[in-house]
């Protein structure tokens, strides 16, 4: 790491003007190259206020008033991309292909919330995915006894997950399911013990090395890849859309500056948003 450390210091104190420029610009007037003009919603006004659960009751809300009880509709994928921004993800579920079912109506909540034009990412359970790591929005997909079905993520307490799902075509809300171990979800009705396959979340502005979280390690991506402009399997516009946080389509020590002064709890804190097919110019 103390070479890593080394980069990163280096391309700060390389940029200390940058920095004392960079202090005096805001972060909405530095970052509007990226806005999700669909949503208007930030990483943090998502994830971190009101804006989740109000737009869930209202959606509630209609469905019922419409006397809207089941769900059978189908619904076309947009793009969704794997780890570290691969073109190979897991389901092989390519943009345009067709969901349904349980998979379909938890795209339908997560497209309802992150725009129409959002841009997923799907990943692998690491250790770091427990219960305190979870987050309202995930498309969770389970397996048991063979067969596979998806939830969708309405809130998460200490100890519970609550999750909107289909049974059959019938619409549920507030299904609670505990983490009994591992990558394990134990639904509390009836008992049903699935196992996490993997999950899917937007990509969030600040996610330079696409592990679907904003952390010090897409510092690093970022100080260790400094000018660079192919990587080999990766969508490029989605990489670059999310690494590129001052809208100049390179990557840079600004970028690097940009992410390292603004992560907080593992998304950009401020006027930063999700990554959408808008951007794939």
């Amino acid at each position: 790491m103390k070479h890593i450390s080394a980069k990163i210091s280096a391309v700060l104190c390389a940029a200390t003007a940058t920095v004392l420029a960079f202090q005096s610009v805001t972060a909405s007037a530095y970052n509007n190259a990226h806005k999700n003009w669909l949503t208007e919603q930030t990483q943090e006004s998502t994830e971190f206020s009101m804006n989740f659960s109000h737009s869930l009751y209202y959606i509630q809300r209609y469905l019922r008033e419409e006397g809207i009880t089941t769900y059978q509709n189908t619904i076309q994928s947009g793009l969704v991309l794997g780890q570290g921004y691969s073109t190979a993800n897991i389901s092989g579920t390519q943009q345009g292909s067709t969901l349904s079912g349980t998979a379909a109506w938890a795209r339908y909540l997560a497209n309802c919330f992150y725009g129409w034009n959002t841009v997923y990412t799907e990943q692998r359970p690491q250790s770091r995915y427990s219960i305190s790591e979870m987050k309202p929005g995930d498309q969770v997909v389970l397996s048991w006894n063979g067969t596979k079905r998806t939830v969708f993520v309405t809130s998460v307490s200490d100890d519970c997950v609550y999750c909107s799902e289909l049974w059959g075509d019938a619409i549920m809300w507030n299904i609670e399911f505990t983490r009994p171990s591992g990558n394990k979800m134990k639904r509390i009705f009836g008992g049903t013990e699935f196992t996490i396959d993997y999950f899917i979340r937007p990509v969030k502005e600040g996610d330079a090395n696409g592990d679907s979280i904003v952390d010090f390690m897409d510092v690093v991506f970022l100080a260790d890849n400094l000018g660079a402009t192919y990587f080999s399997g990766k969508d490029h516009n989605t990489m670059f859309a999310a690494s590129d946080l001052d809208g100049d389509w390179v990557i840079d020590q600004d970028d690097c500056i940009e992410v390292y002064y603004h992560v907080n709890e593992n998304r950009m804190n401020g006027d930063y948003r999700y990554v959408t097919t808008w951007h794939q110019v």
